[in-house]
């Protein structure tokens, strides 16, 4: 076997070799390159190959073998090799790993590691960026996912630097909301209260972040008009009052999760024109009556909602007004009560008079829509009144004071 060195030696069976030497056929030798100060292994080349320089050699056949060697000095002034590892996917919550482990300097010393990150959304806190390995939760994210930039810079000892870059994408895990209507299909005469339900919309995994409900498809004369309150509305229960056509509508309800991820249902809304819709808006806030869920009761002191200022010589004219939306014919207590300088009064309607005490009813029965209609009329003597009227749907005498049962209004009056 012949070998040949530069600035270093070729050990062979732990003894120095020279530039050639014998040996029995199919001996297998340890074979080691030492390098001389300031210098270092590079490779094998000849009968051998590789970076290795401690290896063995079978001399099957006459063998020739060169290593070669490089100046440290030469290795100081290379920079170090930054590798940031490969591009991997992650799901939601999993331990994501930043791999440096490849990066190298050319004379194998310790390097300064750093990480960051550098696009995509959301960011992230890293564990350990300053090691080899900087590790963090893959986050929820938005959609079915999304892809973060990393950049790993590596700094030798002569301050030289490399850098290199992975990219790390987070898929969803997130399950889809399910939207659901009550009915898909509703057939209904011009000037009904059309109602669609969807509050048995869910979401598996989370909840749903937001309603939103759209005119798809259907007759323009009737698209057209309930176009704007559709897209209006916000919630989980759409209400409107249908026009009086002949034709169908098609809405589509969409719902979203915390996470952007959608679902839909769609209804269609078949219409039939009648000869005596009913149209009307009796407190005018642009929802028929038919759909109103609002019963509002009106009081004003001649003319005025109030407070009114009047002289004691001055007539005092009280009158009241209810509109009572879809609430109409529902059985309700009806109160008229005034807080005067002499106790408390309610109006008794079957006698027309203002009776003293503020526990008795002035009047049981269906609502209806009232116009205006004068409860006083007539000077007051000096002091401060305050009337309040008001209806509540539970109906047994007693003043309710549940919000949800009891609408009023008031109105005060100053008497000098």
């Amino acid at each position: 076997m012949s070998v040949k060195a530069g600035e270093g030696e070729i050990w062979v069976g732990g003894v120095v070799q020279a530039d050639s030497q014998t040996y029995e056929k199919d001996a297998e030798l340890s074979i080691e390159a030492k390098p001389d100060e300031g210098y270092q292994f590079d490779r094998w080349e000849g009968d051998l190959s590789g970076s290795t320089g401690s290896t063995t050699i079978t001399l099957n056949t006459n063998k020739s073998v060169d290593a070669y060697f490089i100046s440290e000095a030469e290795l100081k002034a290379q920079p170090p090799e930054a590798d940031a590892g490969s591009n991997k996917d992650y799901e939601e919550g999993r331990q994501v790993s930043l791999d440096g482990l490849g990066s190298a300097d050319p004379l194998g010393r310790p390097l300064a590691y750093a990480w960051q990150q550098t696009d995509g959304s959301p960011e992230v806190t890293l564990s350990g960026a300053n090691t080899e390995t900087a590790t963090f939760t893959a986050p929820n994210v938005m959609g079915e996912s999304s892809c973060l930039t990393f950049e790993l810079t590596v700094t030798d000892a002569e301050n030289d630097q490399d850098t290199d870059i992975v990219e790390i994408c987070i898929n969803s895990t997130n399950i889809a909301p399910h939207a659901v209507v009550d009915n898909d299909y509703q057939s209904v005469n011009g000037g009904d209260c059309v109602t669609i339900d969807g509050s048995a919309s869910h979401d598996e995994d989370g909840g749903i972040a937001s309603y939103s409900w759209t005119v798809f498809g259907g007759l323009t004369a009737i698209t057209d008009v309930i176009e704007s309150t559709v897209s209006a509305e916000t919630g989980d229960t759409l209400t409107f009052v249908a026009p009086n056509a002949e034709g169908s509508v098609d809405i589509r309800l969409t719902v979203e999760d915390n996470e952007q991820k959608t679902d839909s249902q769609s209804v269609t809304v078949r219409m039939q024109a009648v000869d005596d819709p009913d149209k009307v808006d009796s407190d005018g806030d642009g929802v028929g009556d038919v759909c109103d869920s609002e019963i509002v009761p009106g009081i004003k002191a001649n003319g005025s909602d109030g407070p009114i200022t009047a002289a004691s010589t001055d007539n005092v004219s009280l009158s009241v007004e209810l509109f009572p939306g879809s609430f109409a014919n529902i059985e309700a207590d009806w109160w008229l009560l005034a807080d005067t300088p002499y106790g408390w009064f309610h109006y008794q309607l079957t006698e027309d008079a203002w009776v003293g005490g503020p526990d008795t009813t002035s009047y049981q029965g269906p609502l209806f829509s009232l116009g205006e209609f004068t409860v006083l009329e007539t000077p007051l003597p000096p002091g401060k009144y305050t009337v309040y009227f008001g209806v509540d749907t539970v109906v047994n005498g007693d003043l309710d004071f549940n919000t949800e049962k009891l609408r009023y209004g008031a109105v005060e009056i100053y008497v000098e």
